[in-house]
């Protein structure tokens, strides 16, 4: 932590450097056309669901996941969250193609098909967590389950995951009484 006070941001601007926030499971948008030259930037990249063989909507397949981090890990600087976040605090310079993953939700196809992919490659990672369903049926989407408690204090022995609430039940913020959201 810098010697500046921390304080609540209300917008990643607000920090002095710029977090960039890409959604997408698509191998080819990750070209040096979008990390060719960042600098003061740092990329988060967001992935939701993985999937055995095939990447669709929200999903990644394990072979893309090893396609983006083969490139990640060799194109890009990548570091926790925590670490991007702290650089942007204190005004440091971020390394060129500096970039952050984060994965949403936590549910089990994160544990089965993922996980493994990004222990392998030893890539740090900041996992969202729906935390009132941990080993429960995701509300929002029941064909889905949240990791369980027995998975998450596994994938705390690992220093290359940190770990962030994604509300308590998932539901859309934006709709929710003020006492509503304070509990999310």
């Amino acid at each position: 932590m810098c010697e500046k006070e921390r304080k609540d941001y209300q917008s990643p601007g607000e920090l002095g450097h710029e977090l960039i926030r890409i959604f997408t499971n698509k191998v080819e948008y990750w070209n040096d056309g979008i990390m060719g030259n960042l600098q003061n930037f740092a990329v988060i990249i967001n992935y939701h669901f993985f999937s055995k063989d095939k990447s669709q909507d929200y999903s990644c397949s394990q072979n893309d996941l090893v396609e983006h981090l083969k490139f990640l890990t060799t194109k890009c600087s990548l570091l926790p969250i925590r670490d991007a976040l702290e650089i942007a605090e204190c005004g440091k310079p971020f390394l060129k193609n500096s970039a952050c993953i984060m994965v949403d939700d936590g549910d089990e196809s994160f544990y089965k098909y993922g996980w493994p992919v990004f222990k392998d490659f030893k890539s740090p990672l900041h996992l969202n967590i729906t935390c009132g369903y941990i080993g429960k049926k995701d509300g929002s989407n029941p064909s889905r389950r949240i990791i369980t408690a027995r998975e998450v204090d596994n994938l705390l022995k690992s220093d290359l995951v940190t770990l962030g609430s994604h509300t308590m039940s998932h539901r859309k913020i934006n709709q929710l009484s003020e006492a509503d959201l304070i509990y999310e």
